[in-house]
């Protein structure tokens, strides 16, 4: 039978296993399968920059995102429900379920008077035909049911049922080695009002910076009790390198250059921009600068309709560095590459501009950016000889708290709050 690795259980209950290529799976994590698909946005409605957690009872998502072979195709979606690990539940589809268990992406508009055609799907969840019921982790999978059903891309969200309001705050972290470049958070909730079986074995924290999970503190058990709160670990467990604040382009109109950006070139079939070169960060003091912690945001300042009014430009970075040792692998990383090496963000080196240099085609915008390095193929990666760290970096930590009593099969969360600890 041909199917996706990880959903056979998911696809079975929809009835698409005979719909699916053996050599495609799917992943628990933000990905984009398709290279048409870009800027990717999914939200809660009306917040562009926050992270796809909302409310169980009323809380609204957004998705959006661009098809760059233009035209109507058939997207559908489904959900998946996740334990707190991001593996698949054991629920079947109608104990988190309500409604239907897969629909089509109906809203479907395309872009007008720009150099680029494309065309720009948006669904909200939940919405009239499916509802969920259940606080925790799910997976939203979207298919190219014209294309016998291959994935399109996956996103992750969370709907909390909020019980409990998690205390945190950061302090110096207990190693001296650490105490310029890392962050170290102390974190407590306080239990008085709710009945909980057995705290200490049923409660579970995870941590993010910046909505990042592939550097989340995860699973983490209270350490011990003290009247009415529960104290999780105070060692070094719970530390973060600080990281800089984010480099950044504004690309949000063509006939201004903003400061980042050195030049910007109009032909008949599209735009050119060029950023100004980036320097290593290493060894430079930390600077102060607002940013959107890695997210990104699409706006048009020339043209009232930014969904289907920005234009697709290709935008060129260059990172100004001798070749690093190791050849490792460059990328431009952010919440535009959903916090991976994708191979398309890859940049390489150029003895002519004295660095490294990429690309890439970007919606107009505001962007926030990171170069990375891999010597991984891009499976893992680090900032730490392109960026540095530096503890007072302004970054945005998310703490979600995730409830399991005895006997029971899926992961509540019962708890999510995010915090900007030098704002």
């Amino acid at each position: 039978m041909k199917h996706w690795i990880r959903t056979v259980p998911l696809l079975v209950l929809l009835g698409l296993t005979t719909k699916v290529t053996a050599q495609d799976e799917l992943k628990g994590y933000d990905y984009i399968y398709n290279a048409a698909i870009h800027s990717v946005k999914f939200t809660p409605v009306g917040l562009v920059t926050s992270l796809p957690i909302v409310a169980l009872q009323g809380g609204r998502l957004e998705l959006s995102f661009d098809d760059l072979d233009g035209g109507t195709k058939r997207y559908r979606y489904v959900v998946e429900y996740c334990n707190r690990d991001w593996t698949t539940s054991t629920l079947a589809t109608a104990e988190y379920l309500s409604g239907f268990d897969e629909d089509e992406i109906r809203n479907v508009t395309f872009s007008s008077g720009t150099r680029h055609d494309y065309s720009h799907y948006s669904m909200t969840l939940p919405n009239n035909q499916m509802t969920l019921i259940k606080s925790g982790n799910y997976l939203l999978h979207v298919f190219d049911s014209d294309n016998g059903y291959a994935p399109v891309l996956t996103r992750r969200f969370m709907l909390v049922d909020k019980q409990l309001v998690p205390r945190a705050q950061l302090v110096n972290p207990l190693s001296v080695t650490l105490s310029r470049t890392h962050q170290q958070m102390q974190l407590s909730v306080n239990i008085k009002d709710v009945i909980l079986a057995d705290p200490m074995q049923d409660i579970r924290a995870v941590i993010l910076q910046n909505g990042r999970w592939d550097v989340a503190i995860k699973d983490i058990p209270p350490a011990y009790q003290r009247g009415d709160d529960l104290v999780f670990d105070q060692s070094d467990n719970l530390v973060f390198p600080g990281g800089k604040e984010f480099r950044q382009i504004d690309i949000r109109s063509w006939r201004v250059r903003t400061e980042r950006v050195q030049a910007i070139e109009e032909y008949n079939d599209g735009f050119v921009v060029f950023a100004e070169p980036d320097p290593i960060r290493v060894y430079r003091n930390y600077l102060s600068e607002r940013d959107i912690n890695g997210q990104f945001i699409i706006e048009n300042k020339v043209r009232s309709l930014a969904d289907v009014q920005s234009e697709y430009m290709y935008t060129n970075f260059i990172l100004e560095t001798e070749p690093l040792d190791g050849n490792p692998a460059v990328y431009l990383i952010g919440a535009l590459t959903d916090w991976r090496c994708y191979p398309q963000y890859q940049l390489t080196y150029n003895n002519d501009e004295g660095g490294y240099t990429g690309e890439f085609l970007l919606k107009q915008g505001y962007y926030n950016y990171f170069y990375a390095l891999s010597t991984d193929d891009g499976k893992t990666f680090s900032t730490d000889r392109t960026e540095g760290n530096w503890y007072e970096t302004d970054n945005e930590y998310t703490i979600l708290l995730y409830y399991r009593p005895f006997g029971e099969r899926f992961d509540a969360l019962i708890g999510a709050e995010t915090i900007r600890p030098y704002r």
